[in-house]
């Protein structure tokens, strides 16, 4: 898999994907709502993780920032 962003963004959506998972958490696990959010904030964490955001792989471009 070929990394399509760069560190800067790659930072940014490790913060955001950790803040969106902690949203869920303190939400709370019980509510029908946190878990799509927590499903968004994984998809979020793990393309930072990886350096590979999905849309930019299905568009074919990439964004080393």
């Amino acid at each position: 898999m070929k990394k399509n962003i760069g560190p800067k963004n790659r930072l940014s959506r490790i913060i955001i994907g950790l803040v969106i998972i902690a949203i869920a958490l303190h939400i709370g696990l019980s509510n029908v709502i946190s878990w799509p959010i927590v499903v968004v904030g994984i998809v979020v964490l793990l393309e930072g993780l990886f350096s590979y955001c999905v849309v930019h792989g299905a568009k074919g471009t990439c964004d080393m920032r």
